[in-house]
């Protein structure tokens, strides 16, 4: 039960660890206000709503799991270890090139 527990957390995480650059390229135009450049139909208060409400399911979806992952990850074996956390890095950079693209993407527009 605790395998099947750490697997279904370390899928959680690998989703999370996907996401987490569009959420926080999100969040970050959301609070700045430069959501206007990407969609001009957000006024600025709902802008800063949005971007308060989605730091709040990220940090509760995606950082405290991703946390408890890497809490439980410490105790197994060197060689599991460091395939979960290349597997992480990849889903990061992932995310940092679909942010990329889809910025240049927008802007060039």
């Amino acid at each position: 039960m605790k395998k099947l527990f750490l697997f279904i957390l370390g899928v959680w995480t690998f989703l999370g660890t996907l996401i987490t650059p569009m959420t926080l390229f999100f969040l970050f135009l959301c609070l700045t206000g430069l959501v206007y450049q990407y969609d001009g139909t957000m006024d600025e208060g709902t802008a800063f709503f949005v971007g308060a409400l989605l730091l709040f399911f990220w940090l509760a979806f995606v950082l405290f799991p991703s946390l408890a992952f890497f809490k439980r990850i410490r105790q197994i074996q060197k060689g599991l270890r460091m395939i979960c956390f290349c597997a992480l890095s990849v889903a990061f950079v992932s995310g940092i090139i679909l942010v990329l693209y889809d910025s240049i993407r927008t802007f060039s527009a």
